[in-house]
């Protein structure tokens, strides 16, 4: 990770002690399997969003909705995302033969 200036970011630990001094109200973990996001006023874990979560999808933004013991706050989009395939290039035409004369 970087800052906005290219220079390297430096982590930052973030405890009980000091995520209210930061003003902190989400934490994020990345796993495998997707995204932990953490209600940080409210739980000290929460539930995993699959990566591949439909990018369109209505997620809520109530901490107290963001309970481990619950799924995701997430309702899928109604019109899910189609994935299509990109249409392939046409193939370059072949070069012009170029004629010998003599």
């Amino acid at each position: 990770m970087f800052n906005v200036d290219g220079t390297p970011a430096k982590p930052i630990p973030v405890t009980d002690a000091n995520a209210d001094a930061m003003g902190l109200e989400w934490g994020y973990v990345l796993h495998d399997h997707g995204i932990e996001v953490i209600a940080l006023t409210w739980y000290d874990v929460g539930p995993i969003v699959p990566w591949d979560t439909d990018p369109l999808s209505r997620i809520s933004g109530t901490p107290s909705l963001w309970d481990s013991n619950r799924p995701a706050p997430i309702q899928a989009p109604a019109a899910p995302l189609k994935v299509t395939k990109p249409v392939a290039p046409a193939p370059a035409p072949a070069p012009a033969r170029s004629r010998i004369t003599r």
